[in-house]
């Protein structure tokens, strides 16, 4: 390459032995090339250099290497560079956006969104460029961190493309409606729903068939927001009302997105007993939800989905398909670069291992994703783990830490409005009173809980575990015949809500009842509590605490 500078005004002619007396800096390539040893001798003889070489440097490397090959975009992110540094600005533009597409389309979503930032910086520079232009790359590097899990650089973006896009309301609305999705990653639920209400409002006003199908997607996703925040009844309300509109504007994205509230729905209703009678069941629901992303060839959401369909597999108590299913969506999620996907199934695998009894391998699965949650500020999921984490440091006699994690988790969720999933951590919380021998705490507050059961507040999915921890509360005071009553409270609303797996574990707390008052247990109690936690590989419980001595 140093012949291409032959010539060139300020550039000294070739010297044979200039190499024997640098020697010492560089080292050589197998392919010929030379490299500096040491990255800093690099950097300080670049910053070494007159600004004016350095541009002129710059551009004549990009002019060779653009005159050299065939199909410059095949290295459009190292023509982007260097003429950036030239301040050719028109051609940074060109060959930046082209090298963002290119790694946009093998999911390489940080590469893109530093691509899109240089050609921003470079569209700036141009006078003659148009506003729309501006507009289209500034969201397109909103959508690059967002599938890479910056929300907070996405939403910078969103706010930063949306004067430019003023004249273009569809784009506009667009816009309004990819913060709402941003609002919702960032846990502001309340603000989501707000952005979402804002796009749907803006894109009723719009004709033509685009502004139909996005209003139907803004539809798809209130309902969305509305069933996170366990409003159940009118989330299926605008997923049945989307399903109309999708089928209207032929539209399988938005077809998908009413499917999966309507699963997601039905299954936190059959949870809590209250299954709908409707032909359509939350399996069915999330089967047509994965065919219709399939359709729109959204590969996003078809890795999602195949964990979707490993959590209801979980609550089918099926663990080895769900562990199948979580495994297939961890690959789909990893083909596509969605590190942010990829770690929540991995948090949804830690659960069930969680359940076996296999608490080591549930901490490090768990530990792994730690760092994606706070990095990408992502609390509802950081609270999930947080969840999980204090589990397992009860289960493995780590009180204190235990309770750490428990209380971090509900700080976690309260700040992003998923009050709904409290009950669940704060009956962990009494389980960690008992461990550090404080039953009566634990009876107080699942006793609170239990007084407000509702489907509303998520305590109702949770009764066969508070009646068990207050049982277990009672029997560490040494109350055997009011733990057998919370005892058996438990296992009647665990068979009523179809949630053979709190039933086992009940058992066998019934069954340490009888053993402590020199009772024979049931004989079919024992074999199906056995059988059941066999078939789920179980290889371990908390054991069930004694009365105090």
């Amino acid at each position: 390459m140093l012949a291409w500078f032959d010539g060139e005004e300020g550039f000294p002619a070739r010297d044979p032995a200039m190499w024997g007396r640098l020697s010492d800096l560089f080292e050589e390539e197998p392919d010929g090339y030379v490299r500096f040893r040491r990255s800093l001798l690099r950097d300080a003889a670049y910053e070494g250099l007159p600004y004016r070489t350095r541009r002129k440097l710059h551009g004549l490397i990009a002019a060779h290497l653009e005159e050299e090959m065939d199909h410059p975009d095949e290295i459009a992110n190292i023509l982007s560079l260097h003429y950036f540094e030239a301040a050719e600005y028109q051609p940074a533009w060109q060959y930046a956006t082209a090298a963002a597409k290119r790694a946009e389309s093998v999911y390489a979503d940080v590469e893109a969104a530093g691509l899109y930032a240089r050609a921003l910086e470079a569209g700036g520079k141009l006078p003659g460029l148009a506003q729309h232009e501006l507009a289209g790359v500034q969201q397109a590097l909103g959508d690059a961190w967002y599938r890479a899990g910056e929300f907070q650089k996405a939403s910078e973006a969103y706010t930063a493309a949306r004067p430019l896009a003023a004249s273009d309301h569809l784009m506009d609305a667009g816009l309004v409606l990819k913060r709402s999705h941003v609002e919702e990653k960032l846990g502001n639920y309340a603000e989501a729903l707000r952005w979402a209400s804002k796009a749907r409002d803006s894109l009723k006003e719009l004709t033509g068939p685009d502004a139909a199908r996005e209003a139907t997607r803004s539809g798809a996703w209130y309902a969305m927001l509305l069933q996170a925040e366990a409003r159940t009844s009118e989330a299926i309300e605008w997923a049945q009302q989307t399903l109309k509109e999708a089928e209207a504007t032929n539209d399988p994205e938005a077809l998908a997105d009413a499917y999966f509230v309507i699963g997601w729905a039905y299954g936190d209703l059959g949870r809590e007993g209250r299954a709908p009678a409707d032909e359509l069941t939350a399996q069915s629901a999330m089967q047509r939800s994965l065919e219709a992303y399939q359709q729109a060839g959204n590969r996003v959401r078809e890795a999602q989905m195949l964990g979707v369909l490993g959590a209801l597999a979980l609550w089918e108590a099926r663990w080895d398909d769900a562990m199948s299913f979580y495994e297939l969506g961890r690959e789909a999620a990893l083909k596509i670069g969605s590190t942010v996907d990829a770690a929540v199934t991995r948090v949804n695998m830690a659960e069930i291992l969680t359940e076996r009894g296999e608490w080591t391998e549930a901490e490090a699965l768990l530990l792994q994703t730690l760092p994606v949650w706070k990095a990408s500020q992502y609390h509802y999921f950081l609270a999930h783990c947080l969840l999980f984490l204090g589990r397992v440091s009860l289960c493995t006699g780590r009180i204190d830490e235990g309770m750490t994690r428990l209380q971090d988790a509900k700080s976690n969720f309260v700040s992003v409005g998923a009050e709904k999933e409290v009950p669940a951590v704060e009956a962990r919380i009494a389980e960690g009173y008992i461990a550090k021998g404080n039953p009566g705490a634990a009876i107080e507050l699942v006793a609170s809980l239990l007084n407000n059961a509702s489907q509303a507040n998520g305590v109702a999915s949770v009764v066969p575990l508070l009646e068990r921890i207050r049982g277990h509360a009672l029997l560490r005071q040494g109350d055997v015949w009011g733990a057998r009553d919370a005892l058996d409270a438990s296992l009647a609303a665990a068979k009523e809500q179809n949630q053979p797996f709190e039933a086992s574990l009940t058992m066998l707390s019934l069954i340490e009842v009888d053993r402590l008052e020199g009772v024979e247990p049931p004989l079919e109690m024992v074999e199906e509590s056995r059988s059941r936690l066999a078939s789920l590989k179980v290889r371990a419980v908390p054991p069930v605490p004694l009365p105090a001595t």
